[in-house]
């Protein structure tokens, strides 16, 4: 598969929108346009993404050719971003659900083209978030070993949320993406430490009924776990406090009360008083 770019005399590609489209055409064996507005070019290139991923191979040659042509659509992506008056959200969402709809299908370049357009909206705080969230849920269904590489630029989340200026709603959907993406992988220390930080960003709230469930998951965890033998962190959490007051979870705050204060003769006592609710737990 050759290279399509046709560049002057520096190498420079003279129109990438009318090279994509012209490339795209011939490829589908039909005719090309002799001019297209570069947001045709890129909606043609997100009707065929799949057909220009498919030539990719395990032969180097092959992935550098079709890394070209997606690094040519990301750069009409960005001429399109940078106009006035352009429709970020709207431009990010379609390019975000095209490159996602397939996971089996060549993942890492689609990943590889969903970090370059993070790059291109550098400033645009709510499209890198959409962005990286997508990633990071693109890469659990793609497989372990692309969610780790994805994940590995979580030490920094905190800064990232600073940057992104997104309220902590959208905080609270990236943590629980991430740790659902993470359980789905067996990676339970991993999926319990991000939970707690979705319990965490409910310090100081009032409305806990969506934290319930977490705290309710997090607890148990953390009894169940003979790594963690102190569990005052846990009784500071707001949200796991709430419990106590919730009827259905009430026993559950009372057992992790127990494991932070008291011994093994209150537990005995609480056992044989509420076996089948602890056996049930799990």
């Amino acid at each position: 598969m050759a290279t399509f770019i046709f560049g002057d005399e520096s190498g420079t590609a003279v129109d990438p929108a009318l090279d994509l489209a012209r490339y795209i055409h011939a490829m589908n064996g039909t005719d090309a346009p002799s001019q297209i507005q570069e947001s045709e070019a890129f909606d043609l290139a997100l009707q065929n993404i799949d057909k220009l991923l498919t030539p990719a191979s395990e032969k180097e040659k092959d992935r550098e050719a079709v890394d070209s042509v997606i690094s040519v659509v990301c750069s009409v992506f960005q001429r399109i971003f940078l106009k006035p008056g352009a429709n970020v959200s709207q431009l990010v969402e379609k390019f975000v659900n095209k490159i996602t709809s397939n996971s089996s299908a060549q993942p890492s370049l689609r990943l590889k083209a969903m970090s370059t357009i993070y790059n291109v909206v550098n400033g645009n705080g709510e499209a890198r978030f959409s962005i990286f969230l997508s990633m990071v849920n693109f890469a659990s269904a793609a497989g372990k070993d692309l969610l780790s590489m994805v994940l590995s630029h979580c030490s920094n989340l905190e800064s990232m949320f600073t940057e992104w200026a997104v309220d902590i709603e959208k905080q609270r959907l990236m943590f629980s993406a991430i740790f659902e993406a993470l359980k789905k992988h067996d990676n339970r220390d991993g999926a319990h430490e991000y939970r707690l930080k979705f319990l965490r960003s409910f310090q100081g709230g009032k409305d806990f009924s969506s934290a319930l469930a977490h705290a309710q998951t997090a607890v148990v965890e953390a009894i169940a776990n003979p790594k963690i033998y102190l569990f005052d962190y846990y009784m500071d959490l707001d949200a796991v406090k709430a419990l106590k007051a919730d009827p259905s979870r009430t026993k559950v705050f009372d057992l992790l009360h127990i494991f932070a204060y008291d011994d093994l003769d209150v537990y005995n006592k609480f056992y044989k008083e509420n076996s089948a609710f602890i056996d049930g737990l799990g």
